[in-house]
Formats: structure tokens, sequence, C-alpha cells
């Protein structure tokens, strides 16, 4: 059992910081006991695992795409016998629902995009303010610069549900206005 000190206001340990220096051989080394190196590294997990939270769901966005195709493509195959009302119905709730799930696959993108920005935005805040070096903030400042002529990811990650979307509402309109006719 560890021993019971007795704490008073100049007892209490002085807050840890960063010490960097540079060896002789040129070889920075860096003393990383710090509670806002730990905080930052955190944060920087968090930021990374909402990366991941949104190539999951992309991978669920796109299999439930690929489900609804995959039923609708299934009713239609078994030559199912609905009369001509029923299957006006039956094409309809297919290209809602699929468009319903472009929508919030959609939605889905956007905000995830939303909560990385305000990640990066703090995980700036802290190197500006109490680390002596910027990673994050220098590989912005960089990508920047390049993207001139790029698209982002995310942009490149909307185009998904937004074409899915629009061939969607294009079918449902051929499909309503009886130049296409109903699949089956």
């Amino acid at each position: 059992m560890p021993e019971n000190k007795k704490h008073d206001a100049n007892s209490e340990p002085k807050p840890k910081t960063v010490t960097f220096s540079i060896a002789e051989d040129g070889e920075a080394e860096v003393i990383v006991n710090s509670p806002v190196v730990s905080i930052y590294n955190a944060y920087v997990e968090t930021a990374e695992k909402n990366i991941d939270r949104r190539h999951t769901a992309n991978k669920f966005y796109m299999g439930a795409t690929g489900a609804v195709l995959f039923a609708f493509s299934f009713i239609i195959s078994e030559g199912t016998d609905l009369a001509e009302l029923s299957k006006s119905i039956v094409s309809a709730i297919f290209f809602i629902l699929l468009f319903l799930v472009q929508c919030f696959w959609f939605a889905s993108v956007i905000a995830s995009r939303q909560l990385s920005r305000s990640k990066y935005q703090v995980i700036e805040e802290i190197e500006r303010e109490h680390l002596p070096v910027r990673p994050f903030g220098r590989e912005w400042e960089l990508h920047k610069e390049k993207k001139r002529l790029s698209l982002s990811f995310t942009r490149i990650e909307l185009l998904i549900p937004v074409v899915i979307g629009i061939a969607t509402i294009a079918g449902l309109v051929l499909m309503a206005t009886g130049i296409v006719p109903v699949f089956f």
C-alpha cells in the first residue's frame, strides 16, 4: 500500500514540458512526457478513427445500393406475374428506395467531412499554441498549394451517390413519362 503523503500547494507536481534538443550528429531528440503531447496524440487518433468510420460507412452504402439493385433484378428475373399497376408501383418503390440510399450516403459523407475538418482545426490549434512543430498544419499548407487543379477526396467520394442518384431520378422520370417501359 503506498505511503500517505500530505499534499499541499507546494508539493503538487508541475506540468511536464516537451523538450526538444539536437544531438551533435544532427538527430533530433524529443522527450514526449507531456500532457499536451498525450492529448495531441489521442486527438489525432480520434481523427483517424473518424476516417475509418467514413470508409466503413461508404462500404455500407455501396452494399445497400447493391442490395437494392440485386433485389430488384431478382424480382424482374423471376418473371413475377403482377398487374400493370403493381409493376409500376414496384418499379417506383425501387427508384425511390435507391434514391434514398444515395441521399443518406451523400449526407453521411458531408457530416463526416465536417467532423474531420473540425478535428483537424483543433489539431492545428494544439500544434500552433503548444508544440514547436506543426506537421498537420504544414501538410495542409502544402496540399492547398498543389490543389489548384485537383479534386478533393471528398468531392470524388460524393460523385458516386450523386451519379447513382441522378441515374435513379432519370430512370424514374423516364418510366413515369412512358419513354421507358416498366422494367418487367
